[in-house]
């Protein structure tokens, strides 16, 4: 281990360190990818079995069905949304009665809640049956997954008996003839809305779980070391439940005062034009009481919507605050629960928004509102059936995946064999020993290093100077010391160089200076990028590799038992050509039948890209001789692409002693057999990917393309998780494209790394970051880029926390407090201006009168009626200035003296 390293090791181990730096929990590497939902007290061996959920461990399949369902269900009810509006605005509008004319609508309504009901009765039973399960065969439940899932399952019940209601009142009315205001119906519907109110509040309470708790007794304390609120007894719910008891007592009011006397009703026809009572023509025009209600009703569905953003928006600002490792499965979870629930609040508001253009006051809406809206129905369904799914237990028997073992990075290369042999000496049987000593380990250093080969690719060394270049394909450029530069440095030019590596290209070259200038990184030459390349891994020859029919760039470096080989990414239209031939070809080299029946297919353009004019060829040829030597490939992007199908090739024709793959933003490849095929060929492969980089997950295609290798999530907050969940890889998508620029992966990297000072940081991960600082060239080149070494090796000394560049309270500001400040703040401004204008207008009057009166010049006749002329226009008299004011007082403001008779001349 480095000296830093044993400097920090040596203060955090000492007494006083608590204080400073949290506890590292990752190093419990079995405990804690088995265990995601439990305490750091909780992270021990288990003295039996432990009940896992599907938020521990689902599969890509099971991941990808209810996302689509959820996908498909929100798109209904938006669509249901859609084509109320339409038939209200142009029948109802019209002819206001017309909804009672036909059951169309109770019908409607009938099919949909059998089949949400269905639906959630399913989730819901299956769910129950497998706690069951868990219960027979004795397994733990840990105490955050049982109330999360208690949780669950309470607001399934709470949406299943919505539904039952719902159902009732709408079957109600379609047997009995004109029951639309019926005791029943109204029964049935304050029944329904008061599980409403349940679900709301159950909603907010998911949301509120997630919340610092912060236990009064001692004992809590050190029995739980992270605590959230879901580790507090049930009471802890109680103080927040006066939302849903003023709704409540809304809701039982005007049963009480109207509904209580049989045949009672609330509206009533306005004429009976024949006997049969669908065909009268009523009145829906509710009184000045029952609007009042519905204000007061529309208000506490907004209070409830706010508690829940509230709680959740507090929950984002405590984590933030937190150890991200320790609280890893808190962020994944209350990312879904704050997309999931942003659908059901975006579907309720549409609904309100779109029915209040229609008429507030008439009988369609009416009967939306009373009788359940069903677009809301199909949200409520949705959100519950995804909770339901994220805590359904496992069967009994299903462990953790082994590939949870891949999350425990190592930060320096000199101490993963030592991390390495640790994960392997934990296992629990021969078997997982077996399967564990197969599995890679990612390295932030290694990224690091191969990220600067990565941008090294998209540099042209140009076509001058003496001897063989790139574009002969595969010529050495020039050999190179571990001190830098060439010797002969003048072999290509720096200016031509420069200048076509300063072009942004498609992909995002870190070159382009306005880029570079707002991410504060240092701005290279071609010549600084070659010797830093190489100093950082100690190569000692370089080579380039060029195809000038589809511009094909590949730079290779050379050491004895290390090649690097990097390629180029998307920098030119013919590049961006091969991006869009998106059709699938069979593998030349695994042309057999691969995965479930499907041939081993390939992205057209990508392969067209490597393997064209015998591009593939010159490099396996010129890697021949390198069999016994450690072979690192990498790339972004289209590089990161062409990456993936060279070193498959490598290791299918070469078989070399270790091959590592390593990619920045690298889109599929291959398809799913492919996906098979690659990943017990090159295992050690791990494709890094910024949280808002849109290329990684596009060109997916509706499921052709599958991603080969290993993933690896970060970005600008410093936030990184290797080998993420489905549901993570799910959550955590972005839409800017600027992010998919080799600067910000360079910058999202180093933010990694300075996270671990900072209160959300381990102790492993400060340990590695030192470590890492051994290395003298990586030391200057992260230093270069802003990396303050000397910062961190202070806090490492003294245990010091570093505050991180955005300060983030950790109790975030009343939402009361800045929406009264929000509204009164305008308020209060215009009340100052109009005060002010007043003051100024009444001092204004009151001087112009003084001065008239002073000067006692009286102006009467036409010299009145045109106060411009000559006449009009009265000289001040002795003493009185222009604009009212005295010459003495004049003379005073500026200093000048003035005499007994007022100022006179």
């Amino acid at each position: 281990m480095s000296r830093l390293a044993d400097v920090v090791v040596g203060v955090e181990m000492s007494g006083n360190s608590s204080k400073f730096y949290p506890s590292d929990t990752s190093s419990a590497a079995a405990s804690e990818q088995g265990d995601l939902l439990s305490s750091a007290s909780e992270l021990q061996q288990p003295s039996k079995p432990v009940a896992l959920v599907h938020l521990d461990s689902a599969s890509p399949r099971e991941v990808k069905v209810i996302t689509v369902t959820s996908v498909t269900l929100t798109l209904l009810a938006l669509a249901c949304v859609l084509g109320f509006f339409i038939v209200g605005w142009t029948v109802q509008r019209k002819h206001p009665s017309l909804v009672f004319h036909s059951n169309a609508f109770e019908a409607g309504n009938l099919a949909v809640g059998s089949f949400s009901l269905a639906f959630v009765g399913g989730f819901l039973i299956q769910c129950l049956r497998r706690c069951w399960q868990t219960h027979r065969h004795r397994l733990e439940w840990k105490r955050r997954r049982k109330r999360m899932a208690s949780l669950a399952i309470f607001g399934g019940c709470l949406q299943a008996l919505n539904l039952i209601f719902w159902i009732a009142a709408n079957a109600h009315v379609v047997h009995v003839r004109c029951s639309w205001f019926s005791t029943t119906t109204n029964i049935l519907n304050i029944l329904s809305w008061t599980t409403w109110n349940s679900l709301l509040f159950v909603y907010s309470m998911s949301a509120y779980s997630l919340n610092i708790w912060s236990p009064k007794k001692a004992e809590l304390v050190k029995q739980i070391q992270h605590p959230l609120v879901m580790d507090a007894p049930w009471t802890i719910y109680l103080p927040h439940l006066y939302v849903w008891v003023v709704f409540e007592i809304t809701l039982l009011l005007p049963w009480i005062f109207f509904y209580n006397i049989a045949d009672q009703v609330l509206i009533t026809p306005s004429e009976k034009t024949g006997p049969d009572c669908r065909y009268w023509k009523y009145d829906c025009h509710p009184s000045a009481f029952m609007r009042v209600f519905s204000i007061v009703w529309a208000v506490m569905i907004i209070l409830h919507s706010m508690q829940f953003y509230y709680f959740t928006i507090k929950t984002q600002y405590q984590l933030r605050c937190q150890p991200f490792s320790d609280f890893r499965a808190s962020n994944m979870l209350l990312k879904l629960e704050k997309s999931s629930a942003r659908l059901f609040y975006k579907t309720a508001i549409i609904s309100v928004l779109m029915l209040s253009l229609i008429r507030p006051n008439g009988c369609w809406v009416y009967v939306l509102n009373w009788l359940g809206f069903m677009p809301v129905q199909i949200s409520a369904t949705t959100f519950v059936t995804i909770q339901l799914f994220l805590f359904t237990p496992n069967k009994p028997g299903e462990g953790p995946s082994l590939e949870r073992w891949l999350q425990e990075p190592a930060w320096a290369e000199e101490d993963k064999p030592d991390k390495l042999a640790a994960r392997l000496a934990s296992a629990a049987s021969p078997e997982d020993k077996a399967a564990l000593h197969q599995l890679p380990m990612f390295c932030m250093e290694t990224a690091l290093k191969l990220h600067r080969w990565a941008e090294l690719a998209y540099v042209d060394f140009g076509q001058k100077g003496h001897g063989k270049l790139a574009n002969n394909g595969g010529d050495v450029i020039k050999k190179t010391t571990l001190q830098g530069v060439p010797s002969d440095a003048d072999a290509w030019s720096d200016e031509a160089a420069q200048t076509t590596s300063s072009q942004p290209s498609l992909e995002g070259d870190t070159a382009a200076p306005r880029r570079r200038k707002a991410a504060k990184l240092r701005l290279m030459s071609p010549r600084e990028k070659l010797g830093n390349a190489l100093r950082l891994l100690g190569l000692n020859d370089v080579e380039s590799f060029w195809d000038p029919a589809l511009d094909t760039r590949a730079v290779m470096g050379w050491a004895p038992g290390l090649v690097v080989l990097a390629f180029r990414g998307t920098s030119s239209m013919r590049n961006a050509l091969s991006d869009l031939k998106v059709m699938q070809m069979d593998h030349p080299v695994m042309n057999e039948i691969g995965h479930l029946g499907l041939r081993v297919q390939v992205h057209s353009g990508f392969y067209n890209a490597w393997a064209a004019n015998g591009l593939n060829a010159k490099i396996l040829d010129r890697l021949k001789v390198a069999r016994d030597a450690r072979i690192c490939v990498t790339g972004h992007s289209l590089g990161g692409a062409l990456a993936v199908l060279a070193a498959h090739d490598i290791q299918m024709k070469l078989q070399p002693a270790q091959l590592q793959v390593l990619t920045f933003g690298c889109p599929y490849v291959g398809n799913a057999a492919f996906k098979r095929e690659y990943e017990a060929s090159v295992p050690d492969t791990w494709h890094i990917m910024h949280e808002a980089d849109p290329v990684p997950h596009a060109g997916k295609f509706f499921g052709l393309f599958k991603r080969a290798g290993q993933r690896v999530i970060i970005n600008m907050p410093g936030e990184m998780v290797v080998q993420p969940s489905p549901l993570e890889v799910r959550i955590q998508r972005g839409h800017r494209i600027k992010d998919h620029f080799l600067v910000a992966y360079r910058l999202a990297l180093l933010a990694v790394c300075r996270m671990q000072f900072t209160a959300r940081g381990t102790r492993s991960g400060r340990t590695g970051v030192l470590a890492m600082g051994d290395d003298l060239a990586l030391y200057e080149d992260m230093r270069a880029d802003g990396f303050e070494w000397a910062e961190m090796r202070k806090a490492a000394r003294w245990g010091q926390i570093l505050l991180e560049r955005m300060q983030v309270p950790k109790h975030p500001r009343p939402w009361h407090r800045k929406l009264l400040r929000n509204l009164l703040s305008p308020l209060g401004t215009l009340i100052r201006a109009v005060v002010r204008h007043l003051h100024k207008r009444q001092s204004q009057q009151g001087r112009s009168g003084n001065a008239q009166k002073d000067a006692g010049v009286r102006v009467t006749g036409d010299s009145a009626m045109h106060p411009a002329s000559p006449r009009a226009r009265s000289v001040p008299a002795a003493g009185v200035s222009a604009d009212g004011l005295t010459s003495s007082g004049v003379e005073e403001e500026r200093g000048v003296g003035s005499d007994s008779r007022g100022g006179e001349d």
